[in-house]
């Protein structure tokens, strides 16, 4: 331990003192296996400064040689004290207490480093200075070694703003047994104080885990300050760490005794003919060596001398390897010119092969092309029909609802808003009790048959399916999940009550799937007739153009007459014979544009609705 200052004040000695833990591990056994965590306490870049007092030199050893002026001249600085502060006379009070009783022994304080002196100004003024500078530094270590040059055994993470740092626990028994089982170790420690990621080396420390001090099994137990940048390791039976301060009250191991041998066993080494041998041999080893410097100057010469023969023969030899090597590399060569061959000969027969497909493919592209150009027009042309095709499907839509509407005429009743009559039948909205059963069951069938053949001739799939049987008919609900029969009547007579209330519900959600197929709001889904009355409005007044005729297929049959055997024969050489109807008649079906029976053409769009009718 260094010497402690003159101006220390005493230390008091514990009160209770627990008994140092003994480690598990030897020195001898420690090795880097057991090594598992590290931790860094007091990180300052500062150098620790001298104590101020005196010099170092021969006087501060205590073992030196002092004449008796130097032994005066310290007995009189001995002799003066400073003036003590408040926390020195607490101390020597406490001092005081401790010498009454036998038990205790006075022993005197150290000084700390970590000691503040707030009286000095100076020093306060320096501190404040220095305050603003400073910042919390980034820490982190790498462990090395030098049987791996510069390349680390371990890098830690990055510990931020702390002195203190303790890093996460590591393990190396994964990097093998060349580096697990080793028993010394370098610790890099780097920090950055800047607003930069500029890491600098701040320690490093190369030692032996032999000597590291164990300090106890776990470090919160510890109670002695650290010195700066003090490094603790962590092993598997406690905590270490190099402590060149702390005082030692009990030895961790036994000394080791030294056993003295007694005369009886000494032996004498050699004698003196020996040693004129040994002088004798050393003589000749002189003169061997004395030889061969003689040896190797005359060689020196002799290469000096012949060096332009020997720059020859050498060039000779350089020569001749220079040829043998150039015809390796010539035949090499060859062997690669021969493959370059034959690779150029294969390339142009498949760039060959690639030229005709590519001319098969431009055909085929060309003939795509056409295709297209092709395609296109009748692409428009189908486009063209597809949209004739759908304003007359909307024609004859239009026109079926307006014949529906004549079959099943809807009109208002006078003064009444919202009442309306179909076929002259009166059909409330809500309030079923003021008309009789059978008026309602007529009214309501009426209204199912008319909602089920809009359905056909709209194409909208109704979701609770209607069968139209007149004052009798009925809706089911296929989808809703209830117990009991799915078949709801649509007429109130000898039915329960709630039952005939959600059938007319049902068929009203019917009519709303109707207006929504034509994008029409229902407003409300009671209004039963209303809404089928403004479904008739909306689709025959919607169109652009007038509505259309009925077209009516003309009969064939009355143009029918007899025709001679040999008329007959040449008309089932034109087409496919067909028995006819009357008497027998072949009926020809050609594949022509028009069709023909008996004397009467008419066109084909027509053939099939003809047939259909001849059939029947």
């Amino acid at each position: 331990m260094p010497p402690e200052s003159a101006d220390a004040a005493p230390e008091l000695p514990p009160l209770r003192k627990k008994a140092r833990e003994r480690p598990l591990l030897s020195p001898w056994g420690r090795k880097l296996r057991h090594l598992n965590g590290i931790a860094i306490r007091n990180i300052s870049e500062k150098p620790v400064a001298r104590p101020r007092g005196r010099s170092n030199d021969d006087a501060s050893i205590a073992a030196s040689w002092r004449s008796p002026s130097q032994i005066l001249s310290s007995k009189e600085e001995a002799a003066l004290t400073h003036s003590k502060s408040s926390s020195d006379l607490h101390f020597a009070a406490m001092a005081q207490q401790h010498a009454a009783t036998p038990s205790n022994t006075m022993k005197g304080r150290r000084r700390r480093s970590t000691w503040l002196d707030l009286d000095d100004p100076l020093a306060l003024q320096k501190m404040f200075e220095e305050a603003p500078t400073t910042r919390l530094p980034d820490t982190f270590f790498t462990l090395h070694h030098a049987s791996l040059g510069e390349n680390p055994i371990y890098i830690s993470e990055i510990v931020s703003k702390s002195n203190h740092p303790n890093f996460r626990p590591f393990y190396l028994t994964d990097c093998g047994r060349a580096i697990s089982w080793l028993d010394s170790v370098t610790v890099k420690v780097w920090v950055n104080t800047s607003k930069e990621d500029r890491f600098k080396l701040l320690l490093e420390l190369e030692l032996s885990l032999q000597a590291l001090q164990f300090i106890g099994t776990s470090l919160e137990n510890f109670r002695h300050p650290f010195p700066q940048n003090c490094v603790v390791f962590s092993l598997t039976d406690g905590v270490y760490t190099l402590l060149t301060d702390m005082p030692i009250t009990a030895s961790l191991h036994d000394p080791v005794q030294y056993k003295t041998k007694s005369h009886e066993e000494l032996k004498d080494t050699s004698s003196y003919d020996s040693l004129m041998k040994l002088k004798t041999l050393e003589e000749c080893i002189w003169d061997a060596e004395f030889t061969r410097e003689k040896l190797s100057r005359n060689i020196e010469n002799t290469l000096n001398r012949e060096k332009d023969t020997i720059h020859t023969v050498r060039r000779v030899g350089q020569a001749k390897d220079d040829l043998h090597r150039i015809k390796a590399y010539l035949s090499l060569e060859k062997e690669r010119l021969e493959v370059a061959i034959k690779q150029r000969d294969r390339l142009r027969k498949s760039l060959s092969a690639r030229k005709l497909e590519v001319e098969k493919a431009s055909e085929q592209r060309k003939n795509t092309e056409r295709y297209l150009v092709e395609a296109r027009i009748k692409l428009a042309e189908c486009r063209e029909m597809l949209k004739t095709a759908d304003e007359g499907i909307t024609g004859q839509q239009r026109r079926i609802i307006t014949e529906l509407q004549q079959i099943y005429p809807i009109e208002s009743i006078p003064d009444k808003p919202l009442a309306f009559t179909i076929c002259g039948l009166y059909l409330p909205n809500t309030e079923y009790e003021d008309q009789s059963d059978e008026t309602i069951a007529a009214a309501l069938g009426y209204t199912a048959h008319l909602v089920y053949l809009l359905s056909f001739y709209l194409r909208v799939y109704l979701r609770y399916p209607i069968q139209p049987m007149g004052s009798n008919s009925f809706i089911r609900d296929p989808i809703s999940i209830i117990q009991g029969s799915r078949t709801f009547p649509l007429y109130p007579k000898g039915q329960v009550s709630y039952r005939f209330e959600y059938a007319v519900f049902l068929l009203n959600k019917d009519i709303e799937m109707l207006l929504s197929s034509q994008s029409i709001a229902v407003m409300d889904l009671r209004n039963t007739l209303p809404n089928l009355k403004y479904l008739f409005y909306v689709i025959t007044s919607s169109g652009k153009t007038p509505i259309p005729d009925r077209e009516w297929p003309i009969a064939p049959f009355r143009f029918l007459k007899n025709r001679t055997p040999r008329e007959q024969q040449q008309q089932s050489n034109n087409g496919k014979l067909t028995t006819g109807i009357a008497n027998k008649q072949p009926v020809s079906v050609s594949t022509s544009s028009v069709s023909t029976i008996g004397d009467f053409t008419y066109p084909r769009l027509h053939r099939e609705r003809s047939l259909i009718g001849l059939q029947s």
